[in-house]
C-alpha cells in the first residue's frame, strides 16, 4: 500500500535548522522581549491567546506563549500545526481550534 501522507518536513529543512541554530534561541528560557512582542501582537489582532514557536528537528519549542490555558514547553513536531505552517508560502491563520 502506498503512503499518501503529506510530509511535514520541508525540502530545505537541514538548511533551515542550521540557520535556526545561529540565532541561539533553542533553549527553553523565556525572553521578555519575545513575550512582549507576542502579547502586543495578540492584542493588536484581538486574539485571546498566541505563541511564538520554534520548529526544531523533532519537537516544537513554545518560546513565547501568551495566555495559553496550560503551560506547554515542547510539542512533538508531528503533532503541531506549526509543522504544517512552515510549509506555507503565505500567512497561516487558524481560527477556533477547539
Amino acid at each position: 500500500m502506498a503512503d499518501n501522507s503529506i510530509s511535514l518536513i520541508p525540502a530545505n529543512d537541514a538548511a533551515r535548522l542550521h540557520t535556526l541554530e545561529s540565532y541561539q534561541l533553542l533553549d527553553a528560557r523565556r525572553e521578555k522581549v519575545l513575550d512582549d512582542v507576542v502579547a502586543a501582537t495578540a492584542r493588536l489582532f484581538g486574539a485571546s491567546n498566541a505563541m511564538l514557536s520554534i520548529i526544531e528537528k523533532d519537537e516544537v519549542l513554545v518560546k513565547a506563549p501568551y495566555n495559553l490555558p496550560v503551560a506547554i514547553e515542547r510539542i512533538p513536531r508531528g503533532q503541531s500545526l506549526c509543522s504544517a505552517t512552515i510549509l506555507q508560502h503565505e500567512t497561516a491563520v487558524f481560527e477556533d481550534l477547539n
